[in-house]
């Protein structure tokens, strides 16, 4: 048999083979997440010195594959988030629960179809004296939170090709109103 004979005879299985293949497109690794808070509206609530308000967040697994909540160190169970204020088209980041020490946690797994559900007390001063102040119009407004979420379970050499599409990670919009009583 010559070569080229061969080489022909080859192509011509791999075509026989291929003919009956079709390609079929898979979302495995890619994320599909629905984050919301139990209301769009809150309002801070005052006790001496300190503001607060309560939020309850369902983060559900709309995807295929299982993805990972990056976890917060030092703060029980709850997932990493950010803060962030939305003006416009502008998003202003206020702060996060991450952890970037050591140890690292392990992050918490969610399943295909699987809701976390995770309560959030934040809590806040009013210090006009403050450098930069902190003042009521900084603790209210419209905001999200956007989650951490992995697409693998690594822990040590985390890095930011792990997280998912920014859209993918954050919550619906919440607005938060001054307290009723001043």
């Amino acid at each position: 048999m010559t070569n080229s004979y061969a080489q022909l005879l080859l192509f011509g299985l791999i075509v026989v083979a291929l003919s009956g293949c079709q390609i079929v497109e898979s979302d495995v690794g890619t994320v599909n997440l629905s984050i919301s808070t139990d209301s769009t509206t809150y309002e801070l609530q005052r006790t001496p010195g300190i503001y607060s308000v309560s939020l309850t967040v369902d983060i559900t697994n709309e995807g295929h594959s299982t993805v990972f909540l990056h976890r917060a160190c030092g703060y029980g169970d709850q997932p990493g988030y950010t803060l962030t204020r939305v003006k416009g088209d502008e998003r202003i980041w206020l702060g996060n629960l991450i952890c970037i020490t050591k140890p690292l946690r392990q992050p918490i797994p969610l399943e295909p179809g699987e809701t976390y559900t995770h309560l959030l007390e934040m809590e806040s001063t009013v210090s006009p004296n403050a450098v930069p102040p902190k003042t009521m119009d900084m603790r209210t407004g419209e905001f999200l939170l956007e989650y951490h979420v992995q697409r693998t379970d690594r822990v040590e050499g985390w890095a930011p090709v792990d997280l998912a599409d920014e859209p993918k990670r954050w919550s619906n919009t919440f607005t938060v109103l001054p307290p009723s009583d001043p």
